[in-house]
């Protein structure tokens, strides 16, 4: 079945957060992800748009997909890459109803107000690396679906929970929870920490750092020494986390 103009329409709406957020669809680029995409979630797929070439060598696929070819050059107007694509699919955005999740695991990552899809894409990464399920997006925090986002999270984001609410709200309604704050330096050591169950870790913005309305939320604030007499004045924010995650996370 080739592409029709509506289906290439729907396609472009795509890279738009309010037409994600319409539609509740997502896309998913290059031939590697779409391949994870349709292994790891596969009832969350749509359709997959590929390559006549593609679509011959697109192996088995556990659940019923739609498969529309579309042309290269089709393709690349679409695609976000810089060099030839051969598959796009769109995906369902997960619901997630509740953080009940936070409770079972021994950590979560709250995002507050992260901007930078890279680092966010990043950070969903490094949940997956460490095995933590739960990623809640703080409000500011850029669309962890948007194109950048999904490319920069290499799969993991198929893995990983994400929801949406407000560190005030899940305060109130789970004051149990205890709530780490990564800052520069005043907080807590790391390395003298440790996390007990149902423990979240904000991230703040890679500019401002934890917002203002936020700290109150906070139980706890927690540094990264840093090393005397170097000249770095901060750690990015994706780094940070990485760094925390490698001290309080150890294999059993």
């Amino acid at each position: 079945m080739a592409i029709s103009n509506a289906q290439l329409k729907l396609l472009n709406s795509l890279k738009l957060k309010k037409f994600r957020q319409r539609y509740n669809k997502y896309l998913v680029e290059g031939p590697k992800m779409v391949q994870e995409l349709l292994v790891q979630a596969p009832n969350a797929v749509d359709v997959v748009f590929g390559t006549k070439e593609y679509l011959e060598k697109l192996p088995s696929i556990p659940v019923r997909v739609s498969l529309v070819e579309i042309s290269v050059k089709d393709l690349n107007k679409l695609s976000s890459f810089s060099t030839a694509n051969q598959a796009i699919a769109i995906a369902h955005i997960p619901k997630i109803e509740s953080w009940s999740s936070v409770g079972e695991e021994r950590l979560s990552f709250f995002t507050d107000a992260i901007q930078d899809p890279g680092n966010l894409g990043t950070i969903i990464r490094i949940a997956d690396w460490f095995g933590i399920r739960s990623l809640i997006c703080g409000p500011g925090t850029v669309d962890p679906y948007s194109p950048k986002v999904v490319q920069s999270s290499m799969g993991a984001i198929f893995r990983v929970e994400i929801s949406f609410y407000s560190l005030e709200d899940i305060k109130k309604t789970n004051p149990e929870f205890k709530t780490f704050g990564a800052v520069l330096d005043t907080g807590l050591s790391v390395y003298e920490t440790s996390p007990p169950k149902g423990s979240i870790l904000i991230i703040g913005n890679e500019s401002n750092g934890i917002q203002s309305s936020n700290l109150k939320w906070i139980d706890e604030t927690v540094s990264i020494p840093r090393i005397h007499g170097n000249g770095a004045e901060s750690l990015n924010a994706a780094i940070a986390c990485g760094i925390i995650c490698g001290q309080w996370i150890k294999p059993s």
